[in-house]
């Protein structure tokens, strides 16, 4: 594993795009907004201990729904695994209390006593608003049986995240609750090319819209159940309720259909309805369909793009990721 950047700082406000390091202090880290800080690229002053020193910055990607039972944690330890093995240096966050990437990613339970003092909710708790002496964020991150694949695993704490947040922000100096989990990711970005974050179905808890918050881009999986749909279209509405509240830019990336049966009656007439909905926009060309590849991987603990390679959900599994990583260059290009 990669040690992470000790000579790293936090930028200060965004409207010093040429920033002195002399204003590398505390009382400007916290001064900024932190979605100005995650959301534009800054244009670092020559000489600077930039973390970056010349590479490109991680690709934070939130998989979530507000309804359980969707494939997001299939699809975020599926995706990170092609982007693994496409040589891509790639970190999963499981910030889901149940631990499922966890498990699938190690082969090891959230109770194992390898993630006892070594999970998201360690990361966050040794965060300290005086950065020298926060701990550094490596030392919660563990390796995974996917090469080139980390995580950050949950752990027996992880339900009790919203509350540390919650007193982390009531004891800093002017730190919302939303910002701690952006200031540790920024400590590791320049390690890793993706960073995925597996999170609950909820649309309410913290560490959710934490993770939203601190992510470039959101990807929902959705079935063709009307209360799937039904929580997809909720987690959009949370996406844009927070861009105005947070006033910050969540960039949904895509809306991937997932456990898709072509055959019944429900599946033709939802998906007729959504594609002339106003989340069309959304959809990845790509669905991820039901079969017995995807539950033969869950039962031995892997993701299907390692167990069966050549089943047809691992093919769709790596034609969604290409899709996702040309979705992230047009962005890209768009923007420059």
């Amino acid at each position: 594993m990669t040690a992470w950047p000790h000579d790293h700082f936090y930028p200060g406000e965004m409207s010093k795009f040429q920033l002195n390091i002399s204003i590398i202090r505390l009382t400007a880290i916290y001064q900024i907004g932190y979605n100005k800080f995650r959301k534009t690229k800054i244009n670092m002053t020559a000489g600077s201990h930039d973390p970056k020193k010349g590479k490109t910055m991680a690709k934070i990607i939130t998989v979530a729904s507000a309804k359980g039972g969707v494939g997001k944690t299939t699809t975020t330890i599926n995706v990170a695994s092609v982007l693994a093995k496409q040589g891509k240096k790639v970190l999963v966050i499981d910030a889901d209390s149940q631990g499922d990437s966890t498990l699938l990613l190690t082969g090891k339970n959230w109770t194992d006593p390898a993630f006892k003092t070594k999970g998201l909710f360690n990361m966050l708790k040794s965060w300290d608003q005086d950065k020298d002496l926060s701990i550094p964020v490596d030392r919660y991150i563990s390796p995974t049986n996917v090469e080139n694949c980390d995580i950050i695993a949950s752990n027996a704490h992880t339900a009790s995240i919203p509350k540390l947040l919650e007193t982390l922000a009531e004891n800093s100096d002017g730190v919302s609750m939303y910002e701690v989990l952006i200031y540790r990711l920024y400590q590791i970005e320049a390690i890793y090319d993706y960073i995925i974050i597996d999170t609950r179905p909820s649309k309410d808890e913290r560490l959710v819209k934490s993770s939203l918050i601190a992510s470039d881009y959101v990807i929902i999986p959705c079935t063709y159940n009307d209360l799937a749909i039904r929580g997809m279209v909720t987690t959009v509405t949370l996406c844009k309720e927070l861009e105005k509240e947070e006033e910050c830019e969540i960039k949904i990336l895509g809306i991937v259909m997932t456990m898709v049966s072509e055959r019944t009656t429900t599946t033709k007439l939802l998906k007729n309805d959504l594609a002339e909905s106003e989340y069309a926009k959304y959809l990845f060309k790509t669905e991820i369909h039901r079969g017995q590849s995807i539950e033969n991987s869950v039962f031995v603990n892997l993701p299907v793009i390692i167990n069966e390679p050549s089943s047809k959900q691992a093919r769709e599994y790596r034609d969604l990721s290409r899709e996702i990583q040309e979705r992230i260059r047009q962005d890209d290009r768009e923007e420059n």
